[in-house]
């Protein structure tokens, strides 16, 4: 059974009935100032493949159609080979480290566009498991590559399940949850990038995937919610409440605060204590 949705299709490895060949599997050690530009139209000679990615050791940058990112030793990705543009740099030393492979199905399908339970991109938990596997697909003979190519993908799609759908989910939960504990702790995109290494784009694409909304607008509405208890609840100036969330300066605060809430916050906490000297 294959999952189909706007012409790209989601293949299932639990289908008994599904054979996938291996076109080609290299491991390669990729020296410092390495680029690699792969273009739509580079592509039509596999129009139905997916790309796959093991990166064993080094770093690089990977620019997609899918969003920016950085990777690194234990990263998995799965890139569909049609329509799509991957621009690859690598500029620091070790040397990035990566096997690399072209997979299709034998069905006649369209589109591929990823495996059933795998994310574009994957921060494996037990990587030298996968290295394992991955070696066996290498010196298969090319008949028995795709029967080692299943074991890989139900591998890495239950390191997956376990992991809560990637380290990088956790990750994200991990970044909402310091949110929400101290707004004040991040002034912006910049300072969450610190701690969370990721391209902006692919930090916002990721941050979006696991809380429905970007990684300011989340920050933004910690703020005001914890700004309605400081000042409802609270004897710290607005200057000094603008400090703890983070703003600038109490102008700052002053302005979103007006903004999203329709008063400021001097009236906000007016309003407030009449109403609790009323009841």
């Amino acid at each position: 059974m294959h999952n189909v949705d706007k012409e790209l299709v989601n293949i299932d490895i639990d289908d008994p009935e599904l054979q996938l060949d291996v076109d080609i599997a290299i491991r390669e050690e990729c020296d410092a100032h390495w680029e690699w530009n792969h273009r739509p139209l580079n592509w039509e000679d596999r129009p139905s493949s997916i790309l796959v990615w093991l990166v064993h050791g080094g770093e690089a940058d990977l620019r997609t159609s899918r969003g920016d990112l950085i990777v690194r030793q234990g990263d998995f990705l799965l890139m569909p080979s049609r329509g799509v543009e991957y621009l690859g740099r690598h500029t620091e030393e070790p040397r990035f480290d990566v096997t690399w492979l072209f997979f299709r199905t034998r069905h006649g399908l369209g589109v591929l566009d990823g495996v059933a339970g795998i994310p574009f991109h994957t921060e494996l938990a037990d990587l030298p498991f996968v290295e394992l596997l991955m070696g066996r697909l290498r010196t298969a003979l090319p008949a028995m590559r795709g029967t080692w190519l299943r074991a890989v993908l139900d591998e890495v799609r239950r390191q997956c399940a376990q992991q809560g759908h990637s380290t990088s989910g956790k990750r994200m939960r991990e970044l909402g949850e310091r949110i929400h504990a101290a707004p004040g702790r991040y002034h912006g995109l910049d300072d969450m990038l610190r701690d969370y290494p990721y391209s902006k784009d692919h930090l916002i694409r990721l941050f979006r995937e696991h809380h429905g909304i970007t990684p300011v607008e989340f920050l933004i509405r910690a703020r005001m919610a914890t700004a309605h208890n400081l000042l409802m609840a609270s004897d710290f100036s607005i200057k000094q409440i603008a400090a703890q969330l983070g703003y600038a300066d109490s102008f700052c605060f002053s302005r979103q605060f007006k903004a999203r809430e329709g008063v400021s916050p001097s009236a906000f906490r007016k309003r407030h204590v009449a109403m609790r000297a009323r009841g």
